[in-house]
């Protein structure tokens, strides 16, 4: 009779929350907690399950409504506080690939944070074509996710079309390969196409609208779609079964990356969404980087500056890429200085877990490693290629170990998206 009270109170509270939202299946909850109630004693132990799952999804649809009902100011004033914290990109690159890619962005008439996280995932995916990552006897693939995040009309399109969908679709066509290219997909057709194609980048100016989608059918019906998304990132063996259709089957580390621009409200609404516990927030990187206009004279001026320059567009440097990983097998390793600071970053991550479990705390949840080695190797390929193109120089493959400077810039660039992340997770930021 206890737990009979407490749920008809639970319910009083869920029409009192959620008399109004979009975000979740409210009504459906009640009538289900009410027909549940109105069985006999047999199914008490059913109900007290049933109301622990439906305790969490009330609590992230409340979360979700507060988000939902924010004024176009509170964006605003998060949006400022985040880009308050400044990101130096120029530590990510070598002198002249720095130059060359502000002197890119400011003839783009868009912002170089919005550029750099196409071109490491760009990098990411090519390079994941025919190569994997190796440290300490463990094999991992380059597979990024990275979502960037700015106000309207300040040059996301711009970014993702340069630094992605240009260079992928010329690789496509001058390789002659299957389309790769996803901006849109179903719950099924995410699977069946990455199953049948051995590989998939989704490249969206608006990635909220796939991903959103693809989490709610996972939310309302259990599609496993945040599963999938957390195995593809890992690399690991998937199969599924359809009852019409043939078995479709991803093998073990295929290419799989996403790159994306949203809006700020939108972005909020995805990490309340991907804050399941499941793990496939920790595996997305979001920036909201300094996104601030060039004035029609600098764009000019770049534009000029780029017409004296042996490197005119990113996609040279893609299909340069895919000549040495595209057709063979590369591992890339680590040098011994580099080593010694991922030892170093490893044992940091050990400690922080230790001790929230001593103490009693919830151990923080992150694929930071994961992350920082890929971005090193990215940020490794890219640099070597683009800079050696920049001198006018046939680059040749990369050295196949992956420097110290490479992986202190990607543990740099790793800490502040994850700072930036958190501050945008925080519900009392989002209600102020």
């Amino acid at each position: 009779m206890p737990f009979i009270l407490y749920s008809a109170f639970f319910i009083s509270h869920l029409l009192n929350q959620e008399p109004n939202t979009d975000n979740c299946n409210t009504q459906r909850l009640l009538i289900n907690s009410l027909t549940l109630l109105a069985s006999d004693n047999k199914q008490l132990h059913n109900a007290a399950r049933f109301f622990k799952v439906s305790t969490v999804i009330a609590m992230a649809c409340s979360k979700m409504s507060k988000i939902t009902k924010q004024h176009e100011k509170t964006w605003s004033l998060l949006h400022k506080r985040l880009m308050e914290m400044e990101f130096n990109f120029q530590e990510l690159f070598n002198d002249n690939v720095w130059e060359f890619l502000q002197k890119k962005a400011a003839s783009l008439s868009t912002s170089v944070g919005y550029l750099v996280p196409c071109i490491l995932t760009s990098t990411a995916f090519v390079a994941s074509t025919g190569s994997l990552i190796s440290h300490k006897q463990h094999e991992i693939p380059f597979n990024l996710y990275f979502i960037f995040v700015g106000p309207p009309s300040t040059g996301k399109s711009q970014a993702l079309k340069e630094g992605a969908n240009l260079p992928m679709s010329t690789l496509i066509e001058s390789e002659d390969i299957p389309n790769f290219l996803l901006d849109k997909a179903t719950s099924s057709g995410l699977a069946k196409t990455v199953a049948d194609n051995g590989k998939g980048f989704v490249v969206s100016p608006e990635v909220f609208d796939l991903l959103n989608k693809l989490l709610k059918s996972d939310d309302e019906n259990a599609t496993g779609d945040s599963q999938l998304l957390c195995e593809l990132f890992s690399g690991e063996r998937v199969s599924y079964r359809y009852a019409s259709e043939k078995t479709r089957e991803i093998g073990y580390n295929v290419p799989f990356s996403i790159v994306g621009a949203t809006q700020v409200p939108f972005a909020a609404r995805l990490i309340a969404r991907m804050d399941q516990g499941h793990g496939l927030l920790d595996r997305f990187l979001f920036i909201f980087p300094t996104c601030l206009r060039p004035s029609l004279q600098d764009t000019e001026d770049a534009l000029s500056w780029l017409e004296s320059q042996p490197l005119k567009s990113l996609t040279d440097v893609f299909l340069e890429m895919f000549e040495y990983h595209g057709q063979r097998k590369v591992v890339y390793k680590f040098t011994d200085s580099a080593q010694s600071l991922l030892n170093d970053l490893q044992s940091q991550e050990i400690h922080d877990i230790n001790e929230a479990i001593k103490e009693g705390n919830p151990p923080p949840k992150c694929k930071k490693m994961d992350l920082i080695k890929r971005l090193a190797g990215s940020l490794h390929i890219f640099n070597h290629i683009a800079s050696k193109l920049l001198e006018g120089i046939q680059p040749g493959p990369p050295p196949q170990r992956i420097t110290e400077h490479s992986v202190a810039a990607a543990e740099k660039l790793t800490a502040f998206a994850d700072s930036q992340k958190q501050i945008a997770t925080e519900v009392r930021i989002l209600s102020m």
